[in-house]
């Protein structure tokens, strides 16, 4: 191993943490806004609940009256 990489292993120990990157805000809620648009779009294509929002209420039909039992 070189004496340089031997240093660097010996000093890397004694680095304080590292700091938070400051988030970016309106990208972080237009990445939420484009995955709960997804979400909804796949959930109604394949018929399933979205999550996070109550089911729609059921399409309600009528039956014809001849149909309707006596």
């Amino acid at each position: 191993m070189s004496d340089r990489r031997k240093n660097v292993e010996k000093f890397l120990p004694r680095l304080p943490p590292p700091e938070f990157v400051p988030h970016d805000e309106a990208e972080f809620l237009s990445v939420r806004k484009d995955v709960r648009d997804y979400d909804e779009l796949y959930s109604r294509a394949v018929g399933a609940r979205v999550p996070g929002r109550e089911p729609p209420p059921p399409v309600l039909t009528h039956r014809p009256p001849e149909a309707t039992l006596p």
